[in-house]
Order: structure tokens, then C-alpha cells, then sequence
């Protein structure tokens, strides 16, 4: 009897996570969202932004948005890092515009990683271009090569193609200071400027993801580009 209620205790528990780090997701694949919040929100005062994120998500998702986001201004009290920005998605989610762009201008000001170039992203996409422009101005300030990229595609939804151009012509110049995790964003033109770059390089060809930024920049400003031998 002992030895059928074990096997029935075990039977029980084999889908169980043994890692508490993925027991909250068990929990809502199993309908418990309660105990899962209850489990994230002792996380979240730990000090660690993604155990708020993860906690704020799942708030979402159940559709208590008032308590994402006292959860995230209390981040922003204690000091949290990227606080703000979390506090910015999560107001963008729930539809709330202009106080996303409030809040990620305010992690600019505290100093937030790439929050300029979130900032720029959103008022793009809230058809505010002159302000998306000048972030992106600022960001490539800042030394931020890989935001001339981004700026290209602003200019050229603006219908604005040599000020494109000529943004990512920067970027391409730029990148030997972008990580290597960014290296390729800057290396791959916008989908808008394809034509005019073609028309920039014999043959109509536009230069390949995997030529170096020396060909890349040959065909920005010159109009040639010798690609690696194979």
C-alpha cells in the first residue's frame, strides 16, 4: 500500500520542474497564475529588473495592468536598474503612448542603456519623425554607430532618400565601434534605400551581408565594391 501511494505521489510530480526558476511558468501552464505571481513577486524585490519584468508580464497577460505597473514604479523608488525602461514597455503594451515616450525620456535621464534609441523607435512609430530624427541624432552623438541605421529608415519613410543615404553612410563608417552583436544591423542596408543603392553599384547588385566594411563603404562612396574572394 505504501509502495502504490509513493508511485502515486511520484505519478503526481514527473511533470513537476525541479529548477524553482521555471516552477511560476509550470504554474501557469498548470492554470495557477496566482501562485505563480505570488512566487514572482517575492522575487522581484531582489534587486534583479527581470524578475520584475517576468512578474509585470504575467500581470499582463492576466490583464491586472494597474498592478504592472505600481510594480514598476516601485522598481523605479528603489532604485532599480532599467526600471524606467520596463516601466516605458509596459505603458507602450497597454496603448498608452505618450506616456511610454514620457517614460523612456525619463531613462534617458537616468542614464538607461539604448534608452535614446527606444525613445526614438516609438515616436516613429507615433508618426512624431522630426523628434525620432533628432534622437537618433543624438544617439550617433553619443557614439552610437548602429542608430544611423535606424535613422536611415526614418529619413526614408519620410520619403527624405539622400539624407538616408547618407545616415547610413555613416553607420557604415561607424562600424568598427558598434559590438559585434550589433556589427550585422549596420552591415545590412534598409529595405527602403534598395533601389538607390543599386543604382549605385554596377551591375545593380547590392552589396553582401557578408562583404566587410571596407566594400561596404566603397559602395556608399564610390560607387565600386570588391567582395572577398570565395
Amino acid at each position: 500500500m505504501i509502495r502504490r501511494a509513493l508511485h502515486s505521489y511520484r505519478a503526481g510530480m514527473i511533470d513537476e520542474p525541479i529548477d524553482p526558476d521555471d516552477r511560476p511558468e509550470w504554474l501557469v501552464e498548470q492554470g495557477r497564475v496566482d501562485e505563480a505571481i505570488t512566487i514572482l513577486e517575492a522575487r522581484a524585490g531582489g534587486g534583479d529588473w527581470l524578475d520584475v519584468e517576468r512578474l509585470t508580464d504575467l500581470l499582463m497577460e492576466d490583464g491586472r495592468v494597474e498592478e504592472a505597473e505600481a510594480h514598476w514604479r516601485a522598481a523605479i523608488e528603489a532604485g532599480l536598474p532599467r526600471a524606467y525602461g520596463g516601466l516605458a514597455n509596459m505603458l507602450a503594451d497597454a496603448g498608452r503612448t505618450d506616456e511610454a515616450i514620457a517614460g523612456w525620456r525619463a531613462a534617458v535621464e537616468a542614464g538607461e542603456p539604448e534608452a535614446r534609441v527606444r525613445l526614438a523607435a516609438l515616436l516613429a512609430k507615433a508618426g512624431r519623425m522630426d523628434e525620432a530624427i533628432g534622437e537618433y541624432q543624438m544617439a550617433i552623438a553619443a557614439g552610437d554607430a548602429a542608430a544611423g541605421v535606424r535613422l536611415a529608415k526614418v529619413y526614408a519613410r519620410a520619403g527624405q532618400l539622400d539624407e538616408a543615404v547618407r545616415a547610413y553612410r555613416s553607420a557604415i563608417g561607424g562600424e568598427a565601434v558598434v559590438s559585434p552583436r550589433r556589427r550585422s544591423a549596420v552591415r545590412e542596408p534598409p529595405r527602403e534605400l534598395s533601389s538607390r543603392l543599386q543604382g549605385q553599384h554596377p551591375g545593380g547588385a547590392t552589396p553582401s551581408r557578408d562583404a566587410g566594411t571596407t566594400c561596404g563603404g566603397a559602395l556608399l562612396n564610390s560607387g565600386g565594391c570588391r567582395g572577398r574572394s570565395s
